[in-house]
């Protein structure tokens, strides 16, 4: 086999073949090198949506039509112990629902799809070393199944190795955050209990006295069952047992229990570490870190797949930007660290908001601990909040909020931002209708400046980031650039979009007016700009 290519990725889970998948939709050399043989099993099967990802990596019908659709999720969370449901609901016009998978066939998917596009993909091909020239990432040694070794050279390193994480592990980069539950035990249960109608795919999230208790779905029919606990269970777990554990939990709970009235242990129980970590530096000479192999999430979000997925789609990105010319190394591998570590500390931050919201069974250890720590080292919840607002499930997230008793004040972010996104046929109307009947203004927290960012292309480019008051947007495209900026609280959107579509070439211009209008009204909804009526 080949010794030299653009992109070596080390591990072929979602991280890894996310990045492989990309990469090759940009025409680079690409290597995986998987240690297993898929498909194997993997805890994680409850997803976010990801439709417009499964868009861009090409295998969003075959998601689709594979695995068991999750209409929302429902919680004994908050303040009391009744079940509380939320739906998915989204003004983004996708699909209202996400999956439950069976990772050993969705990742086996994914991986499929890296190798169709033509990345050489290597199974039971076990990483072994990260070589090194300086401090420079050069290559990897592995190991063949005839137990050969053989290295590989390569511009890039991609490490998605998971928790093993070996490059972070190298660096002594892993940093741990004694908030999360370090520890899981979990099973596949048959001839379960389901919800009725179509929510029988929901997710449900339990509390119980020394952790909470995760029931997901699968379209195979079996039912992922897992309790997340830390060390105060150590103790009854070794005494007890795995098994005699997690029936123990489940016995403490009221709506799992009843689910599980009938059913039997199929699979498990497996015992696995859990604990939250992220990473002091997230790339590096030549290399990058990607899904569990940089930073993991607490899974009370579900987000751990979605953010494997991101960080393997923007190293990628990464990768290809250097290559080209377009960006420098040293400005892409500071893009890379600073979009990974926001996203990651947004999210454990976000998580660490969850468990504080979260008061059933507060009397236990499991829970004193978590309401004794701060939130002091992370964002305010007020960011939280307002970041919040920007997601297309941001109905899912107000109603999940709401379910979970929180104060009203707390969710005025997403209030406000609702009511913004229920003007929206009103604007658009008034667009087309009479652009001249309103006045944009941008808002005293907004400040546009010169950045890098991943463009409609999905390229990584120069152009100008829309800081809104602490949140980062990112446009490339010089139109839309010059119409903010144009914005100034006197003119009307009509004047604003005359304006600036003026200097299109004349062919373009109507095409370019629809582009502005589409803009302005996407900025309002963001709360980028702010309306006044009769201009």
């Amino acid at each position: 086999m080949r010794q030299s290519w653009d992109l070596v990725v080390v591990g072929g889970g979602p991280a890894g073949s996310a990045a492989a998948i990309i990469a090759r939709t940009f025409g680079l050399d690409v290597l995986v090198l998987e240690a297993a043989r898929f498909p194997r099993q993997h805890v994680g099967e409850s997803l976010v949506s990801l439709w417009s990802v499964f868009d861009r990596l090409g295998v969003a019908e075959k998601m689709d039509a594979t695995f068991q659709h999750k209409r929302g999720s429902c919680r004994v969370w908050g303040r009391e112990r009744d079940l509380k449901w939320t739906d998915f609901e989204t003004f983004s016009g996708q699909r209202n629902y996400s999956l439950q998978v069976e990772r050993s066939l969705f990742d086996l998917i994914l991986l499929e799809r890296a190798e169709a596009l033509g990345a050489t993909v290597c199974q039971q091909h076990p990483v072994e070393k990260v070589l090194w020239e300086d401090e420079r990432a050069v290559g990897v040694r592995y190991r063949t199944p005839a137990g050969n070794k053989q290295e590989a050279r390569a511009s890039w390193i991609i490490d998605a190795s998971g928790r093993r994480g070996m490059i972070a592990r190298r660096l002594g980069l892993r940093k741990v955050d004694p908030f999360y539950p370090d520890l899981s035990v979990y099973g596949y249960f048959r001839n379960t209990r389901r919800f009725e109608g179509e929510h029988n795919g929901n997710l449900l999230i339990e509390a119980v006295p020394w952790g909470w208790l995760w029931f997901i779905p699968l379209r195979s029919g079996e039912v992922s069952v897992g309790l997340v606990c830390d060390q105060s269970s150590r103790p009854a777990l070794r005494s007890q047992g795995p098994a005699s554990y997690l029936q123990s939990s489940i016995e403490q709970s009221q709506v799992v229990a009843e689910l599980l009235a009938d059913a039997a242990l199929e699979t498990g129980p497996i015992t696995t570490a859990s604990y939250g970590y992220e990473s002091t530096q997230y790339a590096g000479p030549g290399w990058l870190l990607a899904g569990d192999a940089g930073s993991f999430v607490d899974p009370m979000w579900a987000t751990g797949v979605a953010h494997a997925i991101a960080d393997g789609i923007v190293a990628a990105t990464v990768a290809e930007a250097v290559r080209s010319g377009r960006v420098s190394e040293a400005d892409a591998l500071d893009y890379y660290h600073d979009e990974h570590g926001d996203r990651i500390n947004f999210n454990l931050a976000l998580v660490k908001f969850v468990y504080q919201a979260n008061s059933v069974h507060g009397e236990h250890p499991f829970w004193q601990r978590r309401f004794k720590a701060s939130l002091a080292d992370g964002p305010p919840v007020s960011y939280i909040m307002r970041r919040l607002s920007r997601d297309p499930s941001i109905l899912y997230f107000r109603n999940a909020f709401r379910g979970m008793g929180l104060e009203p004040g707390t969710l005025s972010p997403l209030e406000s931002q609702l009511e913004r996104l229920g003007h929206r046929e009103r604007l658009v109307g008034s667009f087309f209708a009479d652009a001249g009947s309103w006045v944009p203004a941008v808002r005293e927290s907004v400040r546009l400046y010169s950045s890098l960012g991943i463009d409609s292309d999905q390229r990584l480019h120069k152009g100008v980031a829309i800081n809104n008051d602490g949140i980062i947007e990112f446009t490339a495209d010089p139109f839309a650039t010059a119409a903010l900026q144009a914005v100034d609280g006197r003119r009307t959107a009509g004047e604003v979009v005359q304006h600036v579509a003026a200097t299109a070439p004349t062919g373009k211009r109507l095409t370019t007016r629809l582009q502005l209008i589409a803009t302005l009204v996407d900025a309002y909804e963001r709360g980028v700009i702010d309306v006044r009526w009769g201009g």
